[in-house]
């Protein structure tokens, strides 16, 4: 979990999202929608003893709660989805404002320091790009082993993402998928459809071709390696450079393929 020291957390909690109704409020939720709010963008009970215990229970020192103990990852994705309602409810920040212009950089710096602290796994890259409920339920499995720190528990799941996912964009690109495809078989598939459709850099190619026999020795690891089967787990740090060695190619296809994931 990140270290925010605390005249950052005073702007954050008091400056930023404090509000009119008083001190212990934040913007102008109620203790019903700040329990939706959490509840809808992190799947987090704010309510939850963890996050109360010690302090009065308000809204905003619930906040500081969290924001102390949530992982970079979620802390910095909280105070993003704050920022976008508080500009929902009051409007954005003037940014012919030098005040307001100042808060905003600030802000964004702040947050991205918190993104990049180093006990972060991202998973930014890990989305729906299609409206489906098992779908829905496994980018969820994958982020909270993530946010509990396992790795390694996340192979599998990760494996099963990677497989839907270059499926869908395979059918996107008008090919067939088969029940016995196997990972890499479907990513050389999608890049075959990609060279074939032109205007990619030749060393873009041989860098994707080149993550087809990732995907192939990924394999083998969700095999033998990860809660697919009666397995040892990889060692934890050696699962999270598997891990994010992954994603990385996966942040690259969410970024050039934008339009084939749910906006």
């Amino acid at each position: 979990m990140p270290y925010i020291k605390p005249y950052i957390m005073k702007f954050l909690v008091d400056d930023l999202f404090g509000s009119p109704y008083g001190a212990g409020y934040v913007i102008n939720f109620s203790n019903k929608t700040f329990q939706e709010f959490f509840d809808g963008e992190l799947g987090i009970n704010i309510y939850d003893a963890q996050y109360t215990e010690g302090h009065s229970g308000s809204k905003a020192n619930c906040l500081r709660a969290f924001l102390t103990q949530a992982d970079g990852a979620t802390a910095a994705k909280a105070l993003r989805a704050l920022w976008e309602y508080r500009d929902a409810v009051d409007g954005p920040f003037d940014q012919n404002n030098e005040k307001h212009k100042a808060n905003s950089t600030k802000f964004f710096d702040i947050v991205h320091g918190i993104e990049t602290s180093t006990d972060i796994i991202k998973t930014d890259s890990i989305d729906k790009f299609a409206d489906n409920e098992t779908l829905d339920e496994l980018v969820q499995a994958i982020e909270r082993d993530i946010q509990a720190k396992k790795p390694q528990a996340a192979l599998d799941r990760l494996h099963t993402y990677c497989m839907k996912l270059f499926g869908h964009l395979v059918q996107q690109m008008g090919g067939k998928i088969g029940s016995g495809d196997t990972l890499h078989g479907r990513a050389g598939m999608y890049i075959n459809a990609i060279e074939a459709r032109g205007g990619m850099q030749p060393v873009t190619i041989q860098m994707m071709r080149y993550f087809t026999t990732v995907f192939d020795k990924f394999n083998h690891t969700r095999n033998n390696a990860s809660l697919a089967h009666d397995n040892e787990l990889a060692e934890k740090n050696e699962a999270r450079l598997i891990f994010e060695g992954m994603t990385a190619f996966l942040r690259y296809l969410k970024n050039t393929q934008a339009g084939k994931f749910i906006q």
